[in-house]
């Protein structure tokens, strides 16, 4: 193995890229590299497995550190491979909202036989994520989520001892949507109020907690 290409593979993978984007450039370049069959085995045999063994590292590091606090804020939120209903692969991410880290993730296959569909793979993945929080005895006071109607069920029917409130981007982003409405539209007039009253209220309950 020659250990430029171990390198170009690990640049490529790290920064977000793929084998299709390096390849274009190289082609540009006239610069000869390895092939594509190349590339996902020494990402198969050496990259993957130095991701996971950091991550578990800095994983387990967070994990310590927030079970020993009382009253942890977290946010979450789920991604997936494509729009619509047709996704096949999804994530769902917890992130500690203090230090910004991701405590945990979950990432959820359509094809798994507890997922009905794609639009179930976000509350899944957040049912595994909060699981692995009471196993860990992370004590979770407040979950800031979208406004995804399985979810607030699920937090208020399972986990009623969390604070479950709503990404003020996401309700900005609902107002905005109502306001292209024509009978609605006066509402794109208040938006920047509206979004700035919401602000100030969320600044004046954390200034009395």
């Amino acid at each position: 193995m020659r250990v430029g290409n171990l390198l170009l593979s690990a640049a490529t993978l790290f920064s977000g890229k793929t084998y299709a984007r390096l390849q274009d450039i190289s082609a540009y370049l006239k610069l000869p590299i390895l092939c594509q069959s190349q590339f996902y085995a020494l990402q198969k045999r050496y990259l993957f497995p130095v991701i996971n063994e950091t991550w578990m590292s800095c994983q387990l590091g967070v994990v310590i550190g927030l079970s020993r606090e009382d009253k942890v804020v977290l946010s979450g939120d789920g991604r997936r491979d494509s729009p619509g209903h047709c996704a096949k692969y999804g994530t769902y991410t917890l992130m500690d909202v203090d230090s910004g880290y991701i405590v945990d993730f979950a990432v959820l296959n359509k094809a798994d036989p507890r997922v009905k569909n794609s639009n179930a793979m976000e509350p899944m993945g957040l049912i595994q994520c909060l699981s692995n929080m009471k196993k860990w005895n992370i004590d979770v006071n407040i979950l800031t989520t979208d406004r995804h109607k399985t979810i607030r069920k699920i937090i208020r029917v399972d986990y009623p001892e969390i604070t479950h409130q709503f990404d003020l981007c996401i309700v900005k982003k609902i107002v905005t949507a109502c306001g292209k409405k024509t009978a609605l539209a006066p509402l794109l007039d208040w938006l920047q109020f509206i979004s700035n009253h919401f602000w100030w209220v969320m600044s004046r309950q954390c200034r009395c907690s």
